[in-house]
């Protein structure tokens, strides 16, 4: 598969599922942004993808913040001219006892996992 000239944004890129989905896109030819709200990891990561080519950028991003998302899509059309593919990636897991799981815990949850995906397109 060639994403040769494509822009891919990738949430929760920073490490794990996302960062690995981010290596074989830019694999793949594609211009990649990096978005996560961990700004070290989410530099670390995209600096790592350059070579061969590849062309990458680190953007902070909590998926959860509607100004943030909106600021994710803006600076990469800003960036690269346009948007090709989405990688809706970013989430977070919150492990308990049931009688333990506050509602800010839970809220926190359903805010990254439920709304950023909504928010960010």
């Amino acid at each position: 598969m060639s994403l040769s000239g494509k822009v891919a944004i990738i949430t929760g890129a920073a490490r794990g599922i996302g960062r690995a989905c981010a290596e074989r896109f830019a694999q793949e030819g594609a211009k990649v942004v990096v978005a996560d709200i961990d700004q070290a990891c989410g530099q670390e990561t995209a600096a790592a993808i350059p070579g061969n080519g590849a062309v990458a950028i680190f953007v902070a991003c909590d998926v959860g913040d509607s100004a943030q998302a909106t600021d994710l899509i803006a600076s990469s059309v800003d960036a690269f001219r346009g948007i090709d593919v989405l990688v809706k990636n970013a989430a977070i897991l919150h492990t308990a006892d049931f009688l333990d799981v506050t509602e800010q815990n839970f809220g926190r949850v359903l805010r990254v996992n439920l709304k950023g995906p909504l928010l960010v397109g």
